[in-house]
This record gives C-alpha cells, sequence and structure tokens, in this order.
C-alpha cells in the first residue's frame, strides 16, 4: 500500500512528540496522527481521537478512523521512519 507522510509537527514536550498527516493510496488524508514517546520507550503512534463525557462525568476516548491492523502497522512505520529521519 503507498502511504506518504505529508508533514510532520513536532513538539517540545513530555511524551507526545508530535503529530503526523498522512496520505493512504493517494485516496485518504489522515491528519493529527499523534506521534509518543514515553521516556525510554519505544515510539509509538496513535490514530486521531474525539472524546466525549458520559451522563455520569466519565470521559470517554475513541478513534476517529480505525485501520485494519496491516495497514496500522504500515502506516506506523512509514510516520516513524519520516519521524527519525527528519529528527537527524
Amino acid at each position: 500500500m503507498n502511504i506518504r507522510v505529508e508533514k510532520i509537527q513536532e513538539l517540545a514536550g513530555d511524551s507526545l512528540r508530535g503529530f503526523a498527516t498522512v496520505i493512504v493510496a493517494g485516496l485518504i488524508r489522515i491528519s493529527d496522527i499523534k506521534i509518543i514517546q514515553p521516556e525510554g520507550e519505544e515510539a509509538f503512534i496513535q490514530m486521531p481521537q474525539r472524546s466525549y463525557q458520559t451522563n455520569n462525568g466519565e470521559r470517554i476516548y475513541s478513534n476517529v478512523i480505525d485501520l485494519p491492523d496491516d495497514l496500522s502497522i504500515e502506516v506506523q512505520k512509514a510516520v516513524l521512519w519520516f519521524w527519525n529521519k527528519q529528527r537527524h
């Protein structure tokens, strides 16, 4: 599958290191993919999420887009490769 990283916006902060935008198969654009790297651990991505509050005050998070596992792995590889390249 053709995955192109359009841009990465790096952040200086704790474990949230930045946001990525990718184009999948030249057709689907996914923005606000989080790049997360807790101290001393490997980096990973998290798909864009929305949150809402239930009637009892509990905060619930859910992905805006769900990808099949194999495609999610490919997106993560592309984003992290581009992110590491950009940092060095």
